[in-house]
């Protein structure tokens, strides 16, 4: 069974390479991976015998392999605009799971104006999520209107709301000073014009799509946003050197699902970086949510945090979409979703009760 590569920056590879033998429990970085199962491993014997996995760095690529039969499954989501197509498609079973993760505007709050809260907001309020949906998800999700985290996360609070109000983000940066004093459509700052830019993955169509709506939110109230896309591996970089205004990435779901992981994000540099940078309001809460003893003392206090969070984010959830995965029909059939995960994850090959075994733990 072949596997078509995922998300992540793997490296590219030519067509032809991709039916070049390799050898088992090898790789190659051109190729891809070929394994042959263990069939005494702990959890349980695998269902396949042997998992061919080729590198195709492009999405389009790897659904067209996927359509020709070329490859069993891919190790992505389903792109919206090809979901009734493939539905269609007799030889085609597309499944659908519950998604936890989204796509989101990360700001650089290492650099001005993204250093301080107001402005933050102001971004939040210029970003018109329902066109987002509409547009870039084909209506396939829902719109982003309950911010960070997924409103499906069981700690999400449900009050949390992110409004679209172009009025109050331009109100917001008057009241800052910041106005278009050279009368060329851009606001200018202390530290210079609002112009920055936005990095996305170039090869993701629908993320570069989203990019481009949020220029054009950001443009309606004065803020100048050029988008730039780049390799999904410099992407990822970004994180780490922080050599960027603006990122369009995907959160995963162990960003936003796990409630200690939305709080340590807050100290690991993702989300902020505390106590290193001052902000003593999350401060207080932290200390607050350290000294509960129970899930359920913390539960008010993560509720508080989100609100705090959303009211000023760093990080901005541009619509919650709808997942698809696709697979060609009678080739496996054991598939079971990973609540969050997809179809494709540590279980995908073992007995059907292993993996829903082990999510009955974790629910529980």
């Amino acid at each position: 069974m072949a596997h078509g590569a995922g998300q992540g920056g793997q490296a590219g590879a030519d067509p032809a390479d991709r039916h070049r033998p390799v050898p088992a429990g090898r790789h190659s970085p051109t190729t891809g991976y070929r394994f042959e199962a263990n069939a005494d491993y702990f959890a349980g014997k695998p269902q396949v015998r042997e998992l061919r996995m080729p590198i195709i760095k492009d999405p389009t690529a790897t659904f067209t392999a996927l359509r020709s039969g070329e490859i069993d499954a891919a190790d992505r989501p389903l792109p919206p605009e090809l979901v009734d197509q493939f539905s269609r498609d007799y030889q085609i079973k597309v499944i659908k799971t519950s998604a936890l993760r989204f796509p989101e505007l990360v700001l650089n709050f290492d650099r001005a104006p993204f250093d301080r809260p107001r402005p933050r907001r102001a971004l939040s309020l210029a970003i018109n999520r329902q066109q987002m949906l509409d547009v870039v998800a084909l209506d396939k999700g829902r719109a982003a209107t309950k911010g960070y985290p997924h409103p499906d996360a069981p700690f999400a609070d449900p009050t949390l709301n992110t409004p679209y109000n172009p009025g109050e983000a331009r109100a917001l940066l008057d009241q800052l000073g910041f106005t278009d004093s050279g009368g060329d459509g851009v606001r200018d700052t202390p530290t210079g014009p609002m112009r920055f830019s936005i990095a996305v993955d170039g090869a993701l169509p629908v993320d570069v799509r989203a990019a481009q709506l949020v220029e054009e939110d950001l443009r309606a109230v004065g803020i100048a946003a050029e988008v730039r896309p780049v390799d999904g591996g410099s992407l990822a970089a970004l994180n780490t050197s922080r050599d960027f205004d603006l990122r369009l990435d995907t959160i995963t779901a162990h960003g936003v699902a796990d409630p200690d992981q939305f709080v340590m994000s807050h100290r690991s540099g993702y989300l902020w970086r505390s106590p290193s940078l001052p902000y003593p309001a999350w401060d207080a809460l932290f200390a607050q949510w350290k000294a509960a003893g129970t899930l359920q003392q913390r539960a008010p206090i993560l509720r508080q945090m989100q609100q705090l969070f959303n009211n000023q984010p760093t990080a901005i959830p541009l619509y919650y979409p709808d997942e698809y995965w696709a697979v060609r029909a009678g080739r496996y059939s054991g598939w079971v979703e990973s609540p969050g995960y997809g179809i494709v994850h540590k279980w995908s090959l073992l007995p059907a009760q292993v993996g829903r075994q082990a999510d009955a733990v974790v629910v529980r």
